[in-house]
């Protein structure tokens, strides 16, 4: 990510949850949306990369609202090739993490509950990256380091790095999860 706070081009956007009437018409309801331009993870009150019970809400959604997430890459820094380089690239010792959207406290959630999530639509950045190294996915087959950039729209994914290359864009949101209570955290940890 850059200090370009106003065009921040490392947000993902997704609906996650609406629930229909009985006719299949939406229902007049909550809108619940998380979005925030900062240029780093640790400066989004929105933003976490852990899973802790005492991590504080970013938001409060009752059941049924529908929860708008803008979240970040997998790396938290810019990927437009006409950005300047984020010095933290390539160093986690200077910062970046794995950013995580949330988290949001569903009203009337008790620990143990099941919640019910539907994924409505995702739309993508403009910008994504496939990463190979000696010790990833595929690395037993393609050689690494190898890094390819992504230019993404709705439908394909394609780029200079493989040129000729167009692959269906099946954007995902990543994880999908609730928070451990204290006892879960403590197995966890265990």
């Amino acid at each position: 990510m850059t200090g370009r706070s106003a065009s921040h081009t490392g947000l993902v956007s997704f609906v996650l949850v609406l629930l229909m009437g009985s006719m299949g018409q939406v229902r007049a309801q909550e809108i619940v949306e998380l979005v925030d331009r900062s240029a780093k993870c640790h400066e989004d009150p929105a933003c976490f990369n852990g899973l802790h019970p005492e991590i504080p809400m970013a938001a409060r959604a009752r059941p049924g609202a529908t929860i708008v997430l803008h979240t970040r890459n997998a790396s938290d820094f810019d990927l437009d090739p006409e950005a300047p380089r984020d010095l933290r690239e390539g160093d986690v010792g200077k910062g970046t993490v794995h950013p995580l959207t949330g988290p949001v406290h569903i009203e009337g959630g008790e620990p143990g509950d099941v919640l019910r999530v539907r994924i409505l639509d995702i739309a993508p950045g403009p910008w994504a990256y496939t990463t190979i190294t000696p010790n990833g996915f595929v690395s037993d087959e393609i050689e690494g380091p190898n890094q390819v950039l992504w230019r993404l729209n709705r439908d394909f994914a394609g780029g200079d790095d493989l040129p000729g290359v167009r692959i269906p864009n099946r954007s995902f949101p990543g994880i999908v999860t609730v928070l451990p209570g204290p006892s879960q955290h403590a197995q966890m940890m265990a």
